[in-house]
């Protein structure tokens, strides 16, 4: 199994851990990432690092991926798999199909056009939510019948894991930065400016609201909305998502995977993603989980409305409750998959 970030750690950390428990070898490879081999280190999932993560420019995303390709080769040839598993991984899915491994890919995201083009049609089977069409795959050259779909979103399997009741501080937003240097958006910029009028106009509205902000990269860059705000604080360590966001009364995000995690957990979310919306999202919103509202001032008159409004936090923990208790567990079905042959 390959991890690159967070959210895959989560999830291929559950299934590497259920397949161990059937009798089946297990090893997992991950790339150098700040988030990710922090995370690894707090599930206590043991993992080889292999290679780097390119970075924000094209040419070192390149470079990287043809560095680490080579490294997994030789790691791949010694330990002679028999499957290869990845979350859309560019280097672990042309490993295994330069070595004649079958490739299983796991993803929520056809928006990630780059690592979809390159991983998906060299795959043997594809396992996503029922929220994405397969249509949506289909372009990229897997048939409909190697396509096997869950009733249920990623997060479900770790919030189930991992997730304590949540308990609220009162007034306290976690922001979420956007990805910035995925190959999907590579914006080259930070989201500095957004946040300076979102925070501004918060606590316009709320000055007793505090916004914990959780960066992806360099904690540093948005140190200057620490020294501007009086109420803001960033997280400099890595810690457990899930364990954080139980505290949260509201959440805003500019990404995809802790806006779905925030939302499951019941939390109000506004989601302020500066692309166009993904399947997750536009399922989200459809059940009533999700605002969007992609602009800073509006999004904070959301979020300001949000804290004030305890009916409107209940509403959202029973709808949430609810889709938790009747979805899938995906962890479940990859498994069954796998077993199966």
């Amino acid at each position: 199994m390959d991890v690159l970030t967070p959210k895959q750690a989560n999830m291929l950390g559950l299934l590497a851990k259920r397949l161990s428990g059937s009798g089946v070898e297990v090893a997992i490879t991950a790339r150098r990432y700040r988030e990710l081999t922090e995370l690894l280190r707090i599930r206590g999932i043991e993992a080889k690092l292999v290679g780097r993560h390119g970075g924000g420019d094209l040419y070192s995303k390149l470079e990287a991926s043809a560095e680490r390709t080579l490294l997994l080769a030789k790691f791949a040839k010694r330990f002679s798999p028999d499957l290869a598993i990845s979350f859309s991984s560019p280097e672990c899915a042309r490993v295994a199909f330069g070595l004649g491994v079958r490739h299983y890919c796991i993803s929520d995201s056809p928006h990630a056009v780059a690592v979809s083009r390159l991983t998906i049609p060299i795959s043997e089977k594809l396992f996503s939510p029922k929220a994405i069409p397969k249509s949506a795959w289909e372009r990229y050259g897997i048939s409909r019948d190697s396509i096997i779909q869950y009733d249920a979103l990623d997060p479900v399997a770790w919030i189930r894991a991992y997730s304590p009741r949540p308990e609220p501080e009162e007034g306290l937003v976690i922001i979420r930065p956007e990805e910035a240097k995925a190959s999907y958006l590579l914006s080259g910029g930070s989201d500095l400016g957004f946040l300076r009028e979102f925070l501004g106009r918060l606590f316009e509205l709320r000055p007793d609201a505090r916004a914990l902000i959780i960066p992806r990269y360099d904690p540093t860059e948005f140190m200057d909305l620490k020294r501007r705000f009086r109420n803001v604080s960033i997280l400099r360590s890595v810690v457990d998502g899930i364990e954080l966001l139980r505290r949260a009364s509201a959440f805003v995000g500019r990404g995809g995977t802790m806006t779905a995690e925030a939302a499951l957990m019941g939390i109000p979310s506004i989601s302020c993603y500066p692309s166009a919306p993904t399947f997750i999202e536009r399922y989200l919103i459809r059940v009533g989980l999700v605002k969007r509202v992609p602009d800073p001032r509006r999004a904070a008159e959301a979020t300001a409305r949000a804290l004030g409004d305890p009916s409107h936090r209940a509403k959202v923990g029973r709808i949430a409750s609810e889709l938790l208790s009747r979805m899938e567990d995906p962890i479940d079905v990859i498994y069954k998959a796998i077993l199966s042959g």
